[in-house]
C-alpha cells in the first residue's frame, strides 16, 4: 500500500475540527455552562475523602432568610451521612467540601468548603446518568433521564400527558416516580438522595392571605394567585385525572414535585448529547479501509470524514437551536444530586456549574481561590427578588438584579403628574398613544404562571419596569416625553415618535424627571401601608424577638420574609429617587 501525504485542504479541515474539540468553549446559559474541554490539565481535581459536619461554623448571607423546609421524619442533616455513602456508590466524586446546616435555619442545608482551594478546582462531579433531566418543549418521552417511558405506558394517556405538560411538571412526575419506587431497576438507586429533599416549602404559594397582603406589592400578589390557578388547573385537567390516579400521585405529591423542580433545577439551551468516541473510531477505520483497498484517494476519505464529524457538531450544537415549538427554543432542565444543595448569591459567587461535554458529567468548579472555610455559593442566574421569593422561598438583600413593577401608564394619576410638572397633557395625544398600545394593557397580563423564569423579561408584560441597575425602562421614558411635550414640541417633531427616544429639549427632560420623580414618590410613600423606616424597625424587632409576629397574627416566618421583600422594594425605589435630578 502506498503512503500518501494528506492534502493541505483536508489537513486544514481536520485541524479545524480538532481545534474545535480541544478548545475550551463556555456556552453561557442562566444556570450552568456547557464546557467543551478535552484538556484535563486545565482543572485540578480535589476528590478527597469527605466527611459530613453536623454543626455549622460558618456565616450565611447577612439579612437573608431561607424558606423553612422539613422532612417528614428525621432532619435532613441526619440523612446526609447516608447521602454521602450513596454518592460514593454511584460514582459521584466529591472532595474538599462538606454538607452542613446554614445559620438561617437548623434544617436548611448548604455546601461548605473545608480546606483551601484554588481557582478551577473541581469539588463535585456528577455522572450524567445520575442526574434528572427533561427537555421542553419536546414530544419525545424518551429524552427524559431517567427514562420513564415504560412507566408512562401503564396509563393509556400517560405519554400524551407527559408530552403536553410544562418542564417542571415533567420533573415532578419523575421525582414522584422515584419517591414511590415505581421504577424497580432505578428508583432504589436514588432513594438516599430523595430522602434528603425537603418535604415542606414556605414559598408564597403556601402562604395565607394575610401574609400575601404583607408583601405590599400587587404585581407579585397577582403572580402568586396566577401560579396557584395554573398549578391546580394542570393537576385537575379532566383527561389527566386518570393519569395521576394510576400512579397514586396526589395533589400534594404533585405540588411537592413542582416545588422541588422549580427550586433545584438548572436550565441550559444545550439539548444535544455528550461526546461519543465510537463514531470517530468508525470513521478512522473506514478511512483506513477506503484508502488501503484503493477505493479512493486519501483526500476523498478525509473530506468524507470531515463531513461526518461536522455532522455531529451540527447535530449537537446547531440543529437544536434551529428547532423550536411555538417559537420557543428547546431547553434542558436538570437536577443534579449533591450539587442541588448549593445556595444562591447574586454576585461574586464562588462556584460554577458546568456540563462536561467530553466526560458526560456535571461539575462544580471553584472560580476563585479560597483560603478559609466558607459556604460555597453559586448563582441561579440574574434572578429578581420576585423570582427568588416566589420559586425559591428567600429574599436576597441588596440584590443587583432586583426590579420593581409599577402599574401600566394608563393607571397613573394624570392630574397628579400634570401638577408635578406644570403642564397639561393633550387628550388627543393620550388617545393616540393609547391607540398604539403604548400606555399598557387595559387588563392585567399576569394571568398565568410563568413557565420559564430564566429571565425577567418573561414576567414584565404590562407594567412599568424599574431595574436596580438601569432604572426606569427607556421605552417608558420615550412615551412620557411624548405625553408631556407641548403642542409646539410635538408639531416641531413632525409627530415622529422616534425623535423622543433621547432627550428632546432641556425643558422637556426637566418635566420628564419631575413626572418620574412624582410617580415613584407616590408609589413609595403614598401607596404603602408602612414606610421604609417602619419596615426597618419591624425587621429589627423580628430579628431580636423570633416569636414576634404581625399585628394580624400572620405566620412569623412568612411575615419576616414579606417584610424583607417589601423593604428591598422600597430601598430600590428610594435609590431611584436619589438618582433623579430635578
Amino acid at each position: 500500500m502506498k503512503l500518501h501525504a494528506l492534502p493541505i485542504s483536508s489537513l486544514w479541515k481536520c485541524i479545524s475540527i480538532v481545534q474545535l474539540l480541544n478548545t475550551t468553549l463556555l456556552i453561557e446559559v442562566n444556570s450552568f455552562v456547557i464546557k467543551l474541554d478535552n484538556n484535563n490539565n486545565n482543572n485540578n481535581k480535589i476528590f478527597l475523602p469527605t466527611t459530613t459536619s453536623t454543626t455549622s461554623l460558618y456565616s450565611s448571607r447577612k439579612g437573608n432568610v431561607k424558606s423553612k423546609k422539613k422532612t417528614s421524619d428525621s432532619s435532613r442533616i441526619n440523612k446526609s451521612n447516608e447521602l454521602m455513602d450513596w454518592a460514593n456508590s454511584v460514582d459521584i466524586q466529591i472532595g474538599g467540601i462538606s454538607i452542613s446546616n446554614t445559620n438561617n435555619d437548623n434544617d436548611e442545608l448548604g455546601i461548605f468548603t473545608k480546606q483551601p482551594l484554588k481557582s478551577n478546582d473541581i469539588v463535585i462531579n456528577v455522572p450524567n446518568e445520575i442526574s434528572l433531566s427533561v427537555i421542553s418543549p419536546d414530544e419525545d418521552d424518551n429524552t427524559s433521564s431517567p427514562n420513564i417511558s415504560n412507566i408512562l405506558s401503564k396509563s393509556a394517556i400517560g405519554k400524551q400527558v407527559y408530552k403536553d405538560v410544562p418542564w417542571y411538571v415533567k420533573l415532578s412526575i419523575i421525582l414522584n416516580v422515584l419517591d414511590k419506587n415505581l421504577l424497580d431497576d432505578i428508583s432504589g438507586n436514588f432513594q438516599p438522595w430523595i430522602n434528603t429533599l425537603p418535604r415542606e416549602f414556605n414559598t408564597p404559594f403556601h402562604w395565607d392571605d394575610n401574609s400575601i397582603k404583607e408583601l405590599q406589592y400587587p404585581f407579585l400578589q397577582q403572580s402568586i394567585i396566577s401560579q396557584r390557578k395554573v398549578w391546580k388547573d394542570e393537576y385537575y385537567k379532566p383527561y389527566e385525572k386518570q393519569f395521576w390516579n394510576v400512579y397514586d400521585i396526589s395533589y400534594n405529591d404533585f405540588i411537592w414535585g413542582c416545588e422541588c423542580a422549580r427550586s433545584r433545577a438548572f436550565s441550559s439551551s444545550y439539548t444535544g448529547n455528550a461526546f461519543n468516541i465510537k463514531p470517530f473510531i468508525y470513521v478512522l477505520v473506514f478511512m483506513t479501509i477506503y484508502v488501503g483497498l484503493s477505493l479512493g484517494t486519501l483526500e476523498q476519505a478525509a473530506n468524507g470524514a470531515a463531513v461526518v464529524i461536522c455532522g455531529f457538531v451540527f447535530k449537537d450544537f446547531i440543529i437544536p437551536k434551529l428547532t423550536s415549538k411555538n417559537n420557543k427554543t428547546k431547553k434542558r432542565y436538570t437536577i443534579c444530586p449533591i450539587i442541588d444543595m448549593c445556595n444562591h448569591v447574586g454576585v461574586n459567587e464562588i462556584g460554577n456549574v458546568a456540563f462536561e461535554y467530553f466526560k458526560d458529567s456535571y461539575s462544580l468548579t471553584i472560580q476563585k481561590e479560597i483560603t478559609q472555610s466558607k459556604e460555597l455559593y453559586i448563582s441561579y442566574g440574574p434572578r429578581s427578588n420576585d423570582q427568588l421569593l416566589q420559586y425559591y422561598g428567600f429574599v436576597e438583600s441588596n440584590n443587583m438584579h432586583d426590579i420593581y413593577i409599577m402599574p401600566p401608564l394608563r393607571e397613573w394619576d394624570i392630574t397628579m403628574l400634570e401638577s408635578s410638572c406644570g403642564r397639561t397633557f393633550s387628550l388627543k395625544r393620550i388617545e393616540y398613544l393609547n391607540s398604539l398600545g403604548l400606555l399598557g394593557p387595559s387588563t392585567s397580563t399576569t394571568t398565568q404562571d410563568n413557565d420559564d423564569d430564566d429571565n425577567n423579561s418573561n414576567i414584565l408584560k404590562g407594567g412599568v419596569v424599574i431595574t436596580k441597575i438601569n432604572g426606569i425602562d427607556p421605552a417608558i421614558k420615550q412615551v412620557l416625553r411624548i405625553l408631556i411635550s407641548t403642542d409646539d414640541e410635538w408639531e416641531s417633531s413632525g409627530n415622529d415618535i422616534s425623535k423622543f427616544s433621547e432627550t428632546y429639549s432641556i425643558d422637556n427632560e426637566k418635566c420628564l424627571n419631575q413626572v418620574i420623580y412624582k410617580a415613584i414618590e407616590y408609589e413609595l410613600y403614598e401607596d404603602k401601608k408602612t414606610s421604609l423606616v417602619d419596615d426597618e424597625g419591624i425587621l429589627k424587632r423580628l430579628e431580636k424577638d423570633s416569636s414576634a409576629s404581625s399585628l394580624d397574627g400572620s405566620n412569623n416566618i412568612e411575615f419576616k420574609l414579606a417584610v424583607m421583600f417589601r423593604l428591598e422594594k422600597k430601598k430600590l425605589l428610594k435609590e431611584m429617587l436619589d438618582k433623579i435630578t430635578l
